[in-house]
């Protein structure tokens, strides 16, 4: 990913973002009211605090 670019990532599929040690990342992240995060094993994790 570069300065600009736009990353869509589909429901329900299993990912993890990292940003770079030395510059790090920003991002404008957007979810539909109610959802929730579960990890890849099914544990709930709940509401994220960006959506609450």
């Amino acid at each position: 990913m570069a300065p600009g670019d736009t990353v869509v990532l589909a429901a329900g599929c299993v990912r993890r973002i990292v940003a770079d040690p030395q510059t790090g990342v920003s991002a404008l992240v957007t979810s539909a009211a109610g959802a929730r995060a579960t990890l890849p094993d099914g544990t709930d994790r709940g509401v994220p605090d960006w959506i609450a």
